[in-house]
């Protein structure tokens, strides 16, 4: 997707839309803890699931939101499946 101009907030939030599914209910699954070593404070663990609605993309500098869970900040953006935060790293599945 090329675009002409300068790349402002709407333009990045144009792109998410096509990118993540809005509105679509997901699964999100941690798949890994990589900073706690299994002893996360909030006993979040690997293999932890939630399902809910997507309002919100994964966003980086953001937490992302599911209902009444949040992640840590975002970090990285890997692909429209997988995020990273400062502490794990989650899938999100759509059903």
């Amino acid at each position: 997707m090329k675009l002409k101009g300068k790349i402002n907030k709407k333009s990045i939030k144009k792109i998410l839309k096509t990118t993540f599914q809005i509105g679509k209910a997901i699964r999100l699954t941690k798949l890994s803890d990589d900073v706690f070593e299994g002893k996360h404070p909030n006993n979040i663990q690997e293999g932890y699931t939630r399902r809910g609605i997507m309002i919100v993309p994964p966003t980086i500098g953001e937490r992302f939101w599911l209902q009444n869970f949040s992640t840590s900040p975002v970090t990285k953006i890997i692909n429209k499946h997988k995020f990273k935060t400062m502490y794990s790293t989650y899938k999100i599945e759509y059903l």
